[in-house]
């Protein structure tokens, strides 16, 4: 007896068939960079500009506060609080404040380390762009040559063909079969290269955006430059280097001011056998 196929099931199958059949989502060169964006190379030198920035904040605070609690002057033979020299209780208070002005020179310092280092994560990142688009450029060219490498060798084919017939008229023709050959050998070495060279590139949009894009190279606007260099990446970056060696000085000047601190201790003495005095030690 044939038992039939649940309706849940047949809906199931037909789901998983429209699945399948489905095309595959083609990423658009605005995902790419995106992808590129959030590259290790570019996000390994912005997190290090955000941990620094952190850094300058943290660098004006003050060192932790210490806590002193103890006692004086108590016998080790006999630990009692009534006998002399009077044992005192005491409990204290340390905070140490280290030169302001150099906490200050440092934390300056500190910024413009981190605003060089988000300069140069934008700059890794307009670097990976243009990678990429260079990489496009490269793989069309690739494939356009092999498009005509191909089609070369099938013209080889229909000349061996038209040769074969002239050689049956009576037609001497074996030197033309020999340069077709060398022709071919030499058509088929470039071919070689030219796979050479995609698995190259294919490796490099492998480390860029972990697939080999299936897209034409978009079209790239012109960039016109005002012959400003202080708007080119090695410029600002050079630039920051000397901002960064000027708060150095800052921060050697500095470092010739004194620190400070405040203490604070409070004791209460105990009556002894030799002594009395009842009260507070501050």
């Amino acid at each position: 007896m044939r038992k039939n196929i649940p309706h849940l099931s047949l809906f199931a199958a037909f789901f998983v068939f429209l699945t399948m059949i489905r095309p595959a989502y083609a990423a658009s060169f605005e995902d790419y960079i995106q992808k590129l964006a959030e590259h290790p190379q570019a996000m390994s030198i912005f997190t290090e500009s955000e941990a620094t920035k952190a850094q300058a904040k943290g660098e004006l605070g003050l060192p932790d506060p210490m806590l002193m609690i103890g006692v004086d002057n108590m016998p080790v033979s006999d630990p009692a609080f009534d006998r002399f020299l009077p044992t005192s209780k005491v409990i204290g208070f340390s905070q140490a404040i280290p030169n302001p002005v150099l906490l200050g020179a440092k934390s300056r310092k500190l910024e413009e380390v981190s605003a060089k280092q988000k300069l140069l994560a934008d700059y890794m990142t307009e670097r990976l762009r243009y990678m990429f688009i260079s990489k496009l450029a490269e793989y069309e060219n690739v494939k356009t040559q092999e498009d005509l490498i191909y089609r070369q060798l099938s013209h080889y084919k229909e000349l061996e063909n038209a040769f074969k017939g002239q050689l049956e008229s009576g037609r001497s023709v074996y030197q033309r079969f020999s340069e077709i050959d060398v022709e071919r050998a030499e058509a088929e070495r470039k071919l070689n290269n030219l796979e050479s060279q995609k698995a190259t590139i294919r490796a490099e949009f492998l480390r860029l955006v972990d697939e080999v894009p299936e897209m034409e190279v978009p079209e790239i606007q012109n960039v016109v430059w005002d012959n400003n260099p202080n708007t080119l990446y090695p410029v600002l970056v050079a630039a920051k280097d000397v901002d960064i060696s000027r708060k150095d000085i800052k921060v050697a000047d500095a470092a010739f001011l004194p620190n400070f601190g405040i203490n604070a201790v409070y004791k209460q003495r105990e009556d002894g056998q030799n002594r009395s005095f009842s009260g507070d030690d501050g």
